[in-house]
């Protein structure tokens, strides 16, 4: 049994720049009749910046990507961020 998925982590907001970071969840376990077999690993792929009304998303090789990629693999970013921004004026 494998499981993956992305989440977003809590944000950290420097100097009025808040930053996002957004992880690869991944759980696997494999039962054998004489042992159990976990594995977990967690890993880094986008940061979301935020800076006053600027949003950007980048990969972790430093290029940008659209929102829309991000929306379509975690359905709750994009009221994450309306909430985050509604409650963080110093963001807006």
């Amino acid at each position: 049994m494998a499981e993956q998925k992305l989440k977003i982590e809590a944000p950290s907001t420097v100097d009025g720049i808040t930053l996002i970071p957004v992880v690869r969840i991944e759980q696997q376990g494999i039962l054998k009749p004489n042992s159990l077999y976990l594995h977990f690993v967690k890993e880094p792929v986008a940061l979301i910046v935020l800076n006053g009304s600027v949003r950007k998303a980048y990969i972790m090789n430093g290029k940008e990507i659209p929102f829309e990629i991000l929306f379509g693999q975690i359905p709750e970013l994009a009221e994450f961020l309306d909430n985050y921004v509604s409650q963080n004026p110093t963001d807006k």
